[in-house]
């Protein structure tokens, strides 16, 4: 928001012009390394779930993918309402 500000400051379209590109660049910044973060605390539960949802059986592994798909739908569940309700 500082950076932003300062950015704003010359008169006519050169701050209007300097502060979109400075908060453009920092909501892309955040977005990317958000997502990017999303996505291997993802993977980690993904793995966390499949060995928590396996029967071994006579040697054999049987991984009940439905369920882990279900829980790993709640959890999306979860971040969106999370998502949804937190600014209020």
């Amino acid at each position: 928001n500082a950076r932003t500000a300062v950015s704003a400051v010359p008169d006519g379209p050169t701050g209007w012009k300097g502060a979109f590109n400075c908060a453009f660049r920092a909501g892309a910044v955040m977005g990317f390394s958000l997502c990017g973060l999303a996505i291997a605390i993802l993977y980690g539960l993904c793995m966390i779930y499949r060995d928590t949802w396996t029967i071994i059986r006579d040697g054999e592994r049987y991984i009940d993918y439905k369920l882990v798909f279900e829980t790993v739908a709640g959890f999306g569940l979860g971040g969106s309402t999370i998502a949804m309700f937190g600014r209020v």
